[in-house]
């Protein structure tokens, strides 16, 4: 199992967000941290290690290192303002 870690960005957008969605949320995080490919995933161009996974009407980009056992959450937002 991997070790989660989470920007300042991702917590703040996780405390915002009502008790079932925050739900919805850790439930895909817990799967992640399980195994960071079983979701569909696609992964961002130009980075390395580097993926996005849908989640209902939410977007979570996060950062996979192997070699250290770490997944870093680098972002989480609605799709309308994943982008921007």
């Amino acid at each position: 199992m991997y070790e989660a870690h989470f920007s300042n960005q991702a917590k703040k957008f996780i405390k915002n967000l009502d008790k079932q969605r925050q739900k919805q949320i850790q439930e895909t995080v817990n799967s992640l941290l399980k195994d960071p490919f079983s979701l569909p995933y696609k992964k961002l161009t130009g980075f390395e290690a580097d993926y996005r996974v849908r989640v209902g009407e939410f977007r979570i980009s996060y950062s996979v290192y192997k070699k250290e056992v770490l997944i870093t959450f680098v972002k989480i937002g609605k799709r309308e303002n994943f982008y921007a």
